[in-house]
């Protein structure tokens, strides 16, 4: 397994435990949050808002949050999909999961993915990554001015390993967009793939209770959690 830490960060000395994936709900997709039990929590020696490094066929952050009531006696960790890809791993696979120590960057390099962008879009995007933990490799996103969801790579960090973007973290946003070479998945890894295509279909209405969008197919709302006629 390759080493995570660069040159002068040391490992917290805590317990690993391997977790099955399943998706993130609705409502903590995009947050970069991990959602797991009580008693993984124990077992790790950590507390909510505590970061861990998840271990798939790659490594990544998130940040530890309580599992949901219908899961705490589940040996089981809920993450989005930005972060079963940056750890390689689909829905049902395996990883492991330890307390991670991050330490605050001096500098980060981020490039979008999607496409250019102009000077009004990198002042506004630089304020949506503060407080935000990432590892060199990492892909994250941050929403513009009107809404449009952006995709950013993380092309260095300073120090290497965990870090986390502060106010005066040197953050550099290159306009051009990142090449990324495109990387085989393994056969099980086919369902990430499939599942973000799907995403892209889904038509969404506003809920006649809330008033929050949810797919047009639903017939309860994952928000107020009230059934849709």
């Amino acid at each position: 397994m390759s080493q995570l830490w660069g040159s002068g960060q040391e490992r917290i000395a805590t317990s690993e435990v391997e977790l099955r994936v399943e998706a993130a709900k609705q409502r903590d997709i995009g947050r970069g949050i991990a959602r797991i039990s009580q008693k993984t929590m124990r077992d790790l020696r950590i507390s909510a808002g505590d970061s861990l490094e998840v271990i798939g066929r790659k490594h990544t952050i998130a940040i530890a949050w309580p599992a949901y009531s219908e899961d705490q006696d589940k040996e089981i960790i809920r993450i989005d999909e930005y972060t079963q890809n940056n750890a390689k791993v689909p829905n049902g696979g395996l990883v492991k999961v330890r307390h991670v120590h991050v330490i605050n960057a001096a500098h980060v390099t981020i490039a979008p993915i999607n496409r250019r962008l102009d000077d009004e879009e990198t002042k506004l995007v630089k304020n949506r990554f503060k407080e935000r933990e990432l590892l060199k490799g990492d892909i994250t996103r941050a929403v513009n001015k009107s809404g449009e969801l952006l995709e950013f790579l993380v092309v260095s960090t300073v120090p290497e390993g965990a870090v986390r973007i502060k106010r005066d973290t040197d953050l550099q946003i290159q306009k051009e967009p990142a090449a990324i070479a495109a990387e085989p998945l393994p056969e099980s890894e086919g369902e990430i793939v499939k599942k973000r295509v799907i995403i892209k279909e889904i038509v969404n209405i506003p809920c006649p209770n809330c008033g929050l969008l949810i797919p047009i197919e639903s017939t309860k709302c994952p928000h107020c959690e009230k059934r849709v006629s």
